[in-house]
């Protein structure tokens, strides 16, 4: 079994060393959209598509090929698109996912 798991911290930033830290406002919950491909096989825990509401009959090669497939062709977009000359706006757009991306997702994906 294989398992990939990415954990992001994000620290403030203290700018005065030694004193305590001041009291933060309460915020309200923010949203936050999480896409990511998921394509079963027919050895895994539970082989039912729950988005297409059909059981899975891929081998874990089928799948590995078709995850290999979509990351060919988010490789070509990437090398394809052109990147935005001001800083601020490339680094949000690199925070959007691209229509393909997006594609691929509805397209592959077998998670509800």
């Amino acid at each position: 079994a294989q398992c990939t798991a990415v954990v992001v911290n994000l620290l403030q930033k203290d700018d005065k060393p030694g004193q305590p830290p001041t009291k933060k406002a309460r915020r309200e919950a923010e949203s936050v959209r999480l896409r990511h491909i998921l394509v079963k096989h027919r050895d895994c825990g539970q082989p039912f598509d729950p988005v297409r509401n059909r059981p899975v009959s891929r081998s874990r090669d089928e799948a590995e090929s078709m995850l290999r497939q979509a990351l060919r062709e988010l490789a070509q977009e990437a090398k394809s698109t052109k990147v935005n000359q001001d800083a601020s706006k490339a680094k949000l757009a690199a925070l959007q996912p691209t229509p393909k991306y997006t594609s691929l997702c509805k397209e592959l994906s077998e998670c509800a």
